[in-house]
């Protein structure tokens, strides 16, 4: 047997998996050849009934991508599915003579990942993984919004525990100075007894006071605390995001649509004219190497995309908004 006639029986072969598997979602839903053929029609490309029995039966030892993408939606299934059925084998022919568990298929045919005798080219797969990077980006940027809208509405709740806050620093405050007052004063303890004891006496009323207002002032001060935190948190995720989208850029590709409540990301941000040919020098000296994991958790290295002035001008622009921000929402200041 030649090899193209091996590649040729293996055509047929996948034709035939994808026909079976068609058959049986078929029949698992309760549908008869006539309405999955009204169901493609109504998706906008008729598959006629006789094409479908045709094919079910083997006489049709052709199918085109198109079709499986028209009948995946019919049967309401993953596209890939029908060729690689989860489940369903232990083992799928890939290309002809190349057996993979269908997961491992699917995931190739995805761009996910790579297995042994079915490679892709590098750069292709790292698209695929750069988008469900930034996906990943633009969840961790909406929960430390989330986050930090909590955490500033903890502390507008807390806000009354500001005096209280202010009340505990003046009473530390004395309370120190006569630690320090009586320790000098026990340098000479007969002469001074009286003035010791009249400090040590209001050093113990200074002590039942803090704890009065100490619990309020814990409030506030763990509330203010938060609210700093998840302040320059979220404006770091956020400036990590726009890097991020910004990068895609200068790789020459369009950056997902942002949900509603993130579009002023791109404020003032501009798509690419035009994508650039994966083949090209400037798309090949283009490399990613952020780990999703490292991104989820907010760790890592930034994107190596970003030049060095995109990132200086960043780190700029982010301690200058650090402190706008918090003393716009009064979160900095005299309170302490």
């Amino acid at each position: 047997m030649s090899e193209h006639a091996g590649e040729a029986d293996w055509s047929v072969r996948l034709a035939q998996s994808i026909s079976m598997e068609v058959r049986r979602q078929r029949h698992a839903k309760g549908l008869s050849a006539q309405q999955l053929s009204d169901r493609c029609a109504a998706l906008g490309m008729p598959i006629q009934r006789s094409v479908l029995a045709n094919l079910e039966s083997g006489r049709r030892t052709t199918v085109t991508f198109a079709e499986v993408l028209v009948l995946a939606a019919a049967l309401e299934v993953a596209p890939a599915t029908l060729a690689f059925p989860v489940g369903r084998k232990m083992t799928v022919e890939v290309l002809p003579g190349v057996e993979r568990q269908p997961l491992d298929a699917i995931r190739w045919m995805a761009g996910l990942a790579s297995t042994d005798g079915v490679e892709f080219q590098d750069r292709d797969s790292s698209v695929v993984q750069r988008f469900i990077e930034h996906e990943e980006l633009v969840k961790r940027t909406l929960r430390a919004l989330n986050l930090r809208d909590s955490s500033l509405s903890g502390y507008a709740d807390a806000a009354p525990g500001r005096e209280a806050s202010e009340r505990l620093e003046e009473l530390e405050a004395r309370a120190a100075q006569i630690v320090d007052q009586i320790q000098e004063l026990e340098k000479d303890p007969e002469v001074n007894a009286p003035l010791i004891e009249q400090l040590a006496s209001e050093r113990q009323r200074l002590g039942s006071a803090s704890a009065e207002v100490a619990q309020e002032a814990y409030r506030y001060r763990l509330a203010r605390t938060r609210a700093e935190r998840n302040e320059i948190g979220a404006m770091g995720v956020e400036a990590r995001l726009r890097a991020y989208r910004q990068g895609l850029r200068v790789a020459g590709l369009f950056p997902p649509k942002l949900p509603e409540r993130l579009l002023y990301l791109d404020e003032g941000a501009e798509d690419p004219v035009e994508t650039l040919d994966v083949d090209s020098p400037e798309f090949s000296d283009v490399t990613y190497n952020v780990d999703p994991a490292e991104v989820a958790e907010g760790s890592g290295e930034a994107p190596s995309f970003l030049s060095p002035a995109l990132l200086e001008s960043l780190a700029e622009s982010i301690a200058g908004m650090v402190m706008s921000k918090l003393q716009e929402k009064g979160i900095t200041g005299d309170a302490g």
